[in-house]
């Protein structure tokens, strides 16, 4: 999960009970201390990205998940946004790409 405001919180706290494993990036110190008294390794999303099943950001900045990111990711890897804006994953790079429609507001991209 990227971010520990809020949505994080929230996101990391529901992602654990339901039996992920979950690991936090966080920019903040203090949110990141948060974090790992609440249970959580926090860690950055370089070292995270390539082992990861599941990738979520809610921090609402712009480009936490970037091209380079998800060319480290593992295949079929879930990446998906809860934050508050549509930009925190750079899409647009990954235009070029073939995109297939799984449903509304999910496609797979190969």
């Amino acid at each position: 999960v990227c971010g520990y405001g809020d949505v994080g919180k929230g996101s990391s706290a529901s992602l654990k009970g339901a039996g992920a494993r979950v690991k936090v990036t966080e920019v903040d110190p203090i949110c990141a201390l948060q974090a790992a008294m609440d249970g959580f390794e926090v860690v950055t999303l370089e070292d995270a990205a390539p082992t990861a099943d599941i990738v979520i950001t809610t921090t609402g900045n712009k480009d936490v998940v970037t091209l380079d990111h998800m060319r480290s990711m593992k295949d079929m890897v879930i990446v998906g946004n809860i934050g508050h804006f549509d930009n925190e994953i750079q899409v647009a790079s990954l235009r070029n790409l073939k995109w297939t429609n799984v449903k509304p507001q999910v496609d797979m991209i190969t």
